[in-house]
């Protein structure tokens, strides 16, 4: 399948929020569950149009042949003192899993953050998610602390871990 993966603009907006809440109750491992991806359209409208100003990276990935989204990353600046440090986040339709599109959604993401002149990606993944974290592994990310019991889904606990990439 060929996916173009490019940089988000204000007309994606209704995608990201529709894809994220879909997505979100496809699997655990995100943050949020089906329907609870935290923003609105109009808020994610503005995040895009922000993104200059926050030095912020949005990417979205889609079908070649039905434009329909298949993947979403994302890299957001710390703040002034961490203004090296970018989070990364990344997601792929379960659908679309092991067709290699997580491992260049990462390489577009790393590259861009290389040329911000970012030092150092951040990223947190459920330590049962695996084919992540061997994803993470494969693109040079280690391992940086385990946060045990930190995310709930229902009454099950699962342990975070935090990796990252030093990029210089």
């Amino acid at each position: 399948m060929d996916v173009f993966i490019g940089p988000a603009v204000a007309s994606d907006a209704q995608d990201i929020v529709d894809y994220a809440n879909e997505t979100g109750g496809e699997t655990d491992f995100y943050s949020f569950g089906a329907d609870g991806y935290p923003m609105t359209v109009v808020e994610q409208v503005k995040e895009i149009q922000d993104l200059e100003r926050t030095k912020s990276i949005i990417l979205v990935g889609r079908d070649s042949n039905t434009m329909k989204m298949v993947c979403w990353g994302t890299c957001h600046c710390q703040g002034l003192r961490s203004s090296h440090v970018y989070d990364l986040g990344i997601s792929v339709r379960k659908s679309h899993w092991s067709r290699g599109i997580g491992s260049l959604m990462m390489n577009m993401l790393i590259e861009t953050c290389r040329l911000k002149g970012v030092k150092k990606i951040s990223l947190t993944v459920t330590a049962d998610n695996s084919k992540a974290i061997g994803l993470y592994e494969r693109k040079g990310f280690v391992f940086e602390g385990r946060r045990v019991r930190h995310s709930r889904i229902g009454d099950e606990f699962k342990d975070i871990i935090d990796m990252a990439l030093f990029l210089e």
